[in-house]
């Protein structure tokens, strides 16, 4: 097991609390409006109730919206800085982080050895199965054990940052397995 580095610590804990604090600003922000809109329809005649109920809609739909680009922009960031982490212990070039597509397929070239596995990770359903797989490989990867790899499969937002900062060093899995079935067929 490696040591977690202060910044891995300090960046799971900081980003966790800034995660839970947003999603509850933000369902405050979408409860606020959703509380005017209603206060709205009341305070008009029953001539302005269709008007009313139309500006109810959309205040709604624009907050989900909102809401929905805030997460998308934060789980992008939060990615982007655990992949940083990741590739420079694997010794992919790190600027390929930013990259949004193709920073996956570094990953699983790294992780499984080819690049051709990048098409389970496009294909419905199945990717949702290869992701845990991925998880559990990325976490052996780096020596992790079994226990710690299904966490990742499952909590990936926490023990994500934690792989990414410690003082583990990158064992590639593949290539582990290849000299171990090469060291049996010399021994046979």
């Amino acid at each position: 097991m490696g040591k977690v580095s202060k910044f891995g610590k300090i960046f799971t804990i900081v980003f966790n609390i800034v995660f839970i604090a947003l999603i509850i600003y933000v369902s405050f922000l979408f409860l606020k409006f959703i509380f005017w809109s209603f206060l709205s329809i009341f305070s008009f005649s029953s001539s302005d109730s269709f008007a009313s109920m139309n500006r109810l809609i959309n205040n709604i739909l624009m907050m989900f919206i909102v809401t929905m680009v805030l997460l998308i922009v934060l789980s992008y960031a939060f990615s982007a800085v655990c992949l940083w982490g990741i590739f420079k212990k694997t010794g992919t070039k790190c600027s390929n982080v930013l990259i949004p597509i193709y920073n996956n397929f570094c990953l699983i070239k790294d992780i499984m050895g080819s690049g051709w596995y990048f098409i389970l990770s496009i294909i419905p359903f199945v990717n949702t199965i290869f992701s845990l797989f991925l998880f559990y490989k990325l976490g052996k990867c780096f020596g992790k054990t079994t226990t710690y790899c299904v966490l990742m499969m499952f909590f990936p937002t926490i023990v994500m940052p934690l792989l990414a900062y410690d003082d583990s060093e990158y064992e590639a899995y593949f290539a582990k397995k290849k000299s171990e079935k090469n060291e049996n067929e010399k021994i046979n």
